[in-house]
C-alpha cells in the first residue's frame, strides 16, 4: 500500500519485512456490544491501574525490592488483560539464577513478565554512538519508560557488559539484555548492537528467550502513536496473551574463553542471536537500532503521525 511504500527504505531487503511499522491487528467485528464492552473495561481498568501506580510508585522508587517489583508487575499484567502467563523454566540443580538473560524486544510488557519471573537488573546497550560497546543499567520504571519512548541512549560511563557481569555476579541477580537496542513489531529480529564482545567470563550462565504476542494483543507501540491511545487500546482488549519460549540453558553455546579469536566470538554471537530468532519464531533482518532512529526521525518530520491511528 502507499503507506508501506512511503517507508520502503526501511524494509529489510532479504526478508521483505518492515519491522518498524505497526502490524495490522486482527479486527473484532464491529458491534454495539464490542464498543460497550471496551468502554466498560476501560472504565474499570484505568482507575485501578492509576490507583495501583499511586500505591506502588513510592515503593518502587524508595524501596525497590524484588518482592514489590514482582507484585507490581503481575498486578499490572493482570489489569492489562494478561490473566495467564507462561511458566518460567526451572534453573539447574545449583538453584542459582542465570547470570544473563537475552531476549528480543517488542514491548514494555515483556519487561513486566521478566520482572515477575526473574526480577532482573535491566541493562541497555548504548545506541548513540552504536559502536561504543557500552551499556547502562536502569530500574524497572526507567526501563519501562525507555521501552515506551525509545530515547537515544548515550554512554554515560565506561561500563561494558563484561565489567557489569563481573560486578554483579556476587549479588546473585540476573542481568536482562535485549541486544537489538530498539523495539520491533515482532515480525523480524534486528541486528544486535555491539554489546556481546570478548572478555566475558567463560563460565557465564546464559539463558535465551523469544517473545511473541497474540494476534489480537496490541503490544507494539507504533511510530507516532499517542501514548494515552496506546494504553487505552491495551485496556480495552478483553484478553491479551504473551508467548514466551526459553531455550534450554544447556543448549545455549558456551561463552568462548577470553583468549579466543574474533572469529570464534563472531560464531558464538551469531549462534546466540540465532537462538533468539528461533525461539521468537521470527527471521533475522539486516536492520539495526540505528535504522530505527533514522526511521522515527523521518516519520516525525513527515507529520504522518497526525493521521496514524490504528
Amino acid at each position: 500500500c502507499r503507506f508501506m511504500e512511503k517507508y520502503s527504505n526501511w524494509r529489510d531487503g532479504p526478508t521483505g519485512i518492515h519491522p518498524f511499522l505497526k502490524k495490522t491487528q486482527l479486527k473484532s467485528s464491529f458491534s454495539l456490544f464490542n464498543v460497550l464492552a471496551a468502554f466498560i473495561l476501560i472504565s474499570i481498568r484505568i482507575p485501578l491501574i492509576l490507583f495501583m501506580f499511586s500505591f506502588f510508585l513510592p515503593l518502587l522508587i524508595f524501596l525497590p525490592t524484588q518482592f514489590f517489583e514482582r507484585l507490581f508487575s503481575r498486578l499490572l499484567l493482570f489489569l492489562l488483560g494478561f490473566y495467564t502467563l507462561p511458566p518460567a523454566p526451572t534453573t539447574s540443580s545449583s538453584k542459582l539464577p542465570v547470570d544473563l538473560l537475552l531476549s528480543n524486544r517488542i514491548s514494555f510488557i515483556e519487561l513486566l513478565y521478566i520482572t515477575y519471573t526473574h526480577a532482573p537488573i535491566f541493562i541497555f546497550p548504548t545506541n548513540s554512538p552504536p559502536e561504543s560497546g557500552k551499556i547502562v543499567t536502569a530500574s524497572l520504571l526507567t526501563s519501562i519508560w525507555m521501552y515506551l519512548t525509545e530515547p537515544p541512549i548515550h554512554p554515560t560511563t565506561k561500563t561494558t557488559l563484561a565489567s557489569e557481569v563481573a560486578r554483579l555476579r556476587s549479588s546473585k541477580r540476573t542481568l536482562f539484555l535485549a541486544p537489538e537496542g530498539a523495539s520491533s513489531n515482532g515480525d523480524g529480529l534486528l541486528q544486535p548492537l555491539k554489546v556481546l564482545e570478548g572478555n566475558l567470563a567463560g563460565n557465564l550462565r546464559i539463558q535465551v528467550v523469544g517473545i511473541r504476542y497474540g494476534d489480537k494483543t496490541p503490544a507494539y507501540r507504533g511510530p507516532g502513536e499517542n501514548l494515552i491511545w496506546y494504553f487505552l487500546k491495551l485496556a480495552a482488549s478483553p484478553s491479551n496473551s504473551i508467548r514466551v519460549k526459553f531455550a534450554r540453558e544447556e543448549s545455549v553455546p558456551t561463552v568462548p574463553s577470553g583468549e579466543s579469536s574474533e572469529v570464534r566470538w563472531s560464531e558464538w554471537r551469531n549462534s546466540v542471536y540465532g537462538f533468539i530468532a528461533t525461539n521468537a519464531g521470527v527471521k533475522r533482518t539486516q536492520l539495526t537500532a540505528v535504522d530505527k532512529v533514522e526511521f522515527l526521525d523521518y516519520f516525525n518530520k513527515t507529520h504522518e503521525k497526525k493521521n496514524y491511528v490504528d
